[in-house]
Formats: structure tokens, sequence, C-alpha cells
């Protein structure tokens, strides 16, 4: 009989263990407020639980796959196109999607450390190196060290604004001054030797 693990991709069989396990609400007092969670500690407005029973109803169909309905209504209220927004379950499946549509096998991903955690999971989980980059004395993200990590293997650029889970930030203006200074990116592969994780 076959094993399972021999069918696994290549970058599972050496996986960590996730960082972000140690902050599942079994691990987490009941008097802690997760807020990098972004959970509301006041609970469901009655507006919203009125509206999601009413959907109760229709839980027995399939749902939307590509939420059309829901890109459009966002689109209207922020002026963008339906093209223009991304749904998923929460951020970190966003953050998953990311993963599987662009990031190849040995590629790179800088970002800061310490941040949230699912980007160095997505990274690990799609065969991409990720390269930490620690933050600044104020636990700010450093944009300059992070330019000077990017090179020809670097597929992703990281800057969580707010960090999670410190909450400082970088004002638009300085991210947009990085943005600008990042090299476009190669569309051939790099023959520099990949960084070990």
């Amino acid at each position: 009989m076959m094993e399972i693990e021999s069918l696994r991709k290549h970058c599972f069989e050496n996986k960590p263990a996730s960082l972000r396990g140690a902050r599942q609400k079994t691990a987490t007092p009941e008097e802690v407020i997760r807020m990098n969670y972004n959970e509301n500690p006041y609970g469901m407005s009655a507006r919203a639980r009125e509206l999601l029973l009413a959907a109760a109803s229709e839980a027995s169909q399939y749902q939307d796959l590509n939420s059309v309905e829901l890109r459009q209504a966002i689109g209207d209220l922020y002026g963008l196109g339906e093209d223009n927004v991304l749904v998923g379950s929460g951020s970190s499946a966003v953050i998953d999607m990311i993963g599987e549509i662009f990031l190849n096998e040995g590629e790179e991903v800088v970002c800061g450390a310490p941040s949230y955690e699912a980007f160095p999971d997505m990274a690990r989980d799609n065969g991409g190196v990720r390269v930490p980059v620690p933050l600044t004395g104020d636990y700010r993200f450093d944009l300059a060290a992070m330019r000077e990590a990017v090179n020809e293997r670097t597929k992703l650029v990281i800057v969580v604004n707010p960090n999670n889970p410190n909450g400082t930030i970088r004002s638009g203006k300085e991210l947009a001054a990085f943005i600008r200074s990042l090299p476009p990116p190669s569309s051939q592969p790099s023959t520099r030797p990949t960084r070990s994780t």
C-alpha cells in the first residue's frame, strides 16, 4: 500500500510547526482579548446577527464560488471594479492564495520579523524561501534593510501595516517611496544560489 507521505509536496517534507498554533483559542485564557485576530470583544452587532440568521435559510444551497455580488457591493462602496476586490475566509486564506498563485519553489519572500506568522507559513507551504529582516529599534519595519535584502530571486516583499503583533506602522508616504525603490520583477529564473531558510 502506498504511503500518503510519498505524495506530499516537497516543501512539506521538512516543514516546521507553525508559530500560529501557540495563539489558538484553546491556548488563550478567557480574560484575554486577542486583538491580533481582529476579534470584537463586544460580540456581533444586532444587525449582523439579524442578517446571519436570515442567510441561514439559504445554507443548504452551494455558495457563489466567485463571490460576485459581494465583490460588486464592495467595489461599489469604494469606487472600484469587482476585479479589484479579492475575498476569502479571513486574511490567512487570502495570504495562502497569494502564495499559491505567485510563488514558485525556491523563490524568496522578504518580510519583517517578527510579524504576522501567516506569511512564513505561506512561503514554506509553497516551497518559497523566507528572508526575515529584523525590525528597527522602535519595532517598525526596516524598509532600507528590506530593500537591501531584495535580489533577483525575490518574488514577494511583505509589509504588514500596522504590524501584527505589535501594532507599529509606516506612513503612506514611506510605503510609497519604498515601493517605488523596488526593482521590477525579473521574468527570468535566477542563477544565484538559493538562500537557506
